[in-house]
């Protein structure tokens, strides 16, 4: 997530043209030290055909729209489905739980033990311009869609939420996997997701007023003759910056740069690992002085800095401990999105497993 302005297993790539949906499963990472599997396993990503297998269409002009927020009617698409999705693939959304938790500087999360959704699973947020939540997920199963991108939107603060189906305009099938989501200064949310491009993999995006319906704009990022997914898509120091596992490797991540946030220029690989420890960025948020990108390594959330958008050092402490003795945790927690609320605090949404 951010604002602008402001601030497991490794996946067998199958024929995608053969089948309308292939299910990646990544970030099973291997600790040779500790000869032990790390199953970060952070997203199930679930990459869809645009157009029969073709490229999107090309990036079209920037939209204008009005700075004032659009009126949506907030009344429930569906209602969230509670405890485990029976039978579930191992690592879909069907397996996890979202919870919240607050904090005062962004740093020391204390839980509030609220659940958000079941069989849920990949969030990340933006508050808009009447401070409204927009918490995008994917869910197990609605309207007939498997592992479909839907929106949580809360009006006071998390405390209470609708939920709405996230439709898109562009692509053959009403989902895109992986919402990585950014609201410009004109209030237009644009939506980054990871599906199939060509004969790869990468990131597309789409724009929307209300939040709801997206426009597919074109291919915002690939690199040629490999796969970029699970993007996380950031605007810092007058540039727009994209990181993406590259070839479903979390120790190099490929890092873009754009002007102008749609087309995405490939530039190298980075690495978040402290102490011989890989990390799994998830979402960040703009801090005083730099950036700051909350990451994980099973079983806790922690988070890393920056001052130039690219270059990363792990911060002091856990931003978010598993806690084993908690009732709605289990085996651990993940995935954090953070966004700073209108009275000052932060609200972080994370991912767990559901027992």
């Amino acid at each position: 997530m951010v604002q602008a302005g402001g601030a497991g297993k490794v996946a067998r790539i199958n024929s995608y043209c053969k089948t309308p949906s292939v299910f990646i499963d990544t970030r099973c990472l291997y600790n040779h030290g500790m000869k032990t599997i790390l199953s970060l396993s952070r997203k199930l990503i679930f990459v869809l055909l645009i157009a029969a297998c073709s490229s999107p269409t090309p990036n079209a002009p920037a939209a204008t729209a009005p700075a004032t927020a659009l009126a949506i009617t907030l009344t429930n698409d569906f209602t969230p489905p509670t405890g485990r999705e029976p039978n579930a693939r191992k690592e879909s959304p069907g397996e996890f739980r979202l919870l919240s938790a607050t904090s005062t500087y962004g740093l020391t999360f204390t839980r509030t033990n609220q659940v958000i959704g079941d069989q849920a699973n990949l969030p990340d947020m933006i508050v808009d311009e009447q401070g409204r939540i927009f918490l995008y997920y994917t869910i197990s199963k609605v309207d007939n869609i498997k592992d479909a991108c839907v929106v949580a939107i809360s009006s006071d603060n998390g405390k209470t939420w609708v939920y709405k189906l996230v439709k898109f305009k562009g692509i053959e099938r009403q989902a895109l996997s992986d919402p990585d989501v950014v609201r410009l200064p004109d209030g237009t949310i644009r939506l980054y997701g990871t599906t199939q491009i060509g004969k790869n993999i990468g990131i597309v995006v789409g724009e929307s007023r209300d939040g709801i319906t997206f426009d597919v704009r074109g291919t915002a990022f690939e690199v040629a003759g490999e796969n970029a997914l699970d993007s996380i898509t950031y605007q810092f120091g007058g540039q727009w910056h994209i990181l993406t596992l590259a070839n479903e490797n979390i120790e190099n991540m490929f890092y873009g740069t754009s002007s102008d946030g749609l087309k995405f220029t490939y530039k190298e690989r980075v690495t978040f690992k402290a102490d011989n420890r890989p990390y799994a960025p998830s979402n960040g948020i703009a801090v005083n002085n730099g950036y700051r990108m909350y990451a994980f390594s099973i079983p806790d959330i922690s988070s890393f800095f920056s001052t130039d958008g690219k270059t990363w050092k792990i911060e002091d402490g856990v931003r978010l401990a598993f806690d084993k003795t908690n009732p709605l945790e289990s085996e651990f927690v993940k995935d954090a999105a953070v966004v700073k609320l209108a009275n000052g605090s932060y609200f972080m949404v994370y991912a767990t497993k559901l027992k």
